[in-house]
């Protein structure tokens, strides 16, 4: 019970003082409008009844509370033990020291995070709603990818900064149990020069796009854009299998030397399996041009995997081109 007055009692005086500032300055408080990580629920009901907050929040359950009016998601501890375990802020008037902390680019938040910022690093998940307690997932990650959607964490200050298409979207304060032991490395000088690019959303958009075709390239689709090109299936020979992995390998490399445009269309269509016409759809283009990229893109792929292919084996003549 004095552990519930004593939090009545700071946050009364504390909301009283906040009143005259809407802004909530970081760098300047040890609790965000009375609440910390570490609190039990009955301190955080305290606190959101002094404040004139009902304290079921706008939306709650088990383990999560919203505070609307604070900008605030709560976390509470799964265990039983009703501990708030993380407070995630996503109010536009955050600051630190008078600057804005949300809604800015990696290297503008690190800036003005100063010496606090020292030791930041990166794990791959959004950390307001991840279980990143164990082992990162296996790598490597791209730079576009951490600033697409990657948490930079700032252990000493038990402080997540959230990122969403290259800006700090939410910010998260844990319980020191609950900030993550493991990442996967240190913000760099070539992630922190990306995320001040002036296209950085498209550039982002369009890394992604292209990342989740790769991803999604199907081999065995590919080498049918090839008549002559073999493909091993699960019982094939050891040297029909080298020599498929091989013709698919130089395929792969070709798409990949195609210039951008006839490469979207290409994997929009052979790879990803969209007719024609929602190929043009998805490009922004006409079907007529469509078309024509297609065939340009076959005749270029063609060329580029014929360019790669392996001299004449030791001991046979070589063909005469007459």
């Amino acid at each position: 019970m004095g552990g519930i007055l004593v939090s009545l009692a700071r946050a009364v005086a504390i909301n009283a003082g906040m009143a005259a500032d809407s802004h909530l300055d970081l760098a300047k408080l040890d609790h965000w409008h009375g609440l910390r990580p570490g609190m039990s629920r009955a301190e955080v009901r305290a606190v959101m009844i002094a404040a004139g907050l009902d304290p079921a929040g706008d939306a709650s359950d088990a383990t999560n509370l919203d505070i609307y009016d604070w900008g605030m998601e709560l976390r509470f501890a799964a265990d039983g033990t009703d501990r708030l375990r993380q407070i995630l802020l996503d109010d536009e008037d955050t600051r630190w020291s008078g600057q804005p902390l949300l809604g800015v680019p990696l290297d503008t938040a690190l800036r003005t995070l100063g010496t606090a910022g020292d030791g930041a690093r990166w794990r791959p998940e959004d950390a307001a709603d991840a279980d990143d307690l164990a082992a990162p997932p296996p790598g490597p990650f791209s730079d576009e990818a951490l600033l697409r959607e990657g948490t930079v964490w700032l252990p000493s200050l038990r402080l997540g900064l959230v990122f969403c298409a290259g800006l700090v979207n939410q910010i998260v304060w844990r319980d020191a149990p609950d900030v993550p032991r493991e990442t996967i490395g240190p913000v760099t000088a070539a992630q922190r020069q990306i995320s001040l690019r002036p296209d950085l959303d498209e550039y982002l958009r369009n890394e992604w796009v292209s990342h989740r075709r790769w991803s999604m390239l199907d081999l065995s689709r590919l080498v049918a854009l090839r008549d002559e090109a073999p493909y091993a299936s699960d019982d094939a020979a050891p040297d029909e299998a080298v020599a498929a992995h091989r013709e698919t390998a130089r395929i792969e490399r070709a798409i990949a030397s195609l210039p951008p445009a006839l490469r979207e269309a290409l994997l929009l269509v052979a790879v990803e399996g969209l007719e024609q016409k929602e190929a043009a759809d998805v490009l922004g283009i006409k079907y007529d041009l469509l078309r024509q990229r297609l065939t340009r893109a076959r005749e270029r792929l063609a060329e580029l995997v014929r360019g790669d292919e392996p001299s004449h084996t030791a001991g046979e003549p070589e063909r005469s081109g007459r």
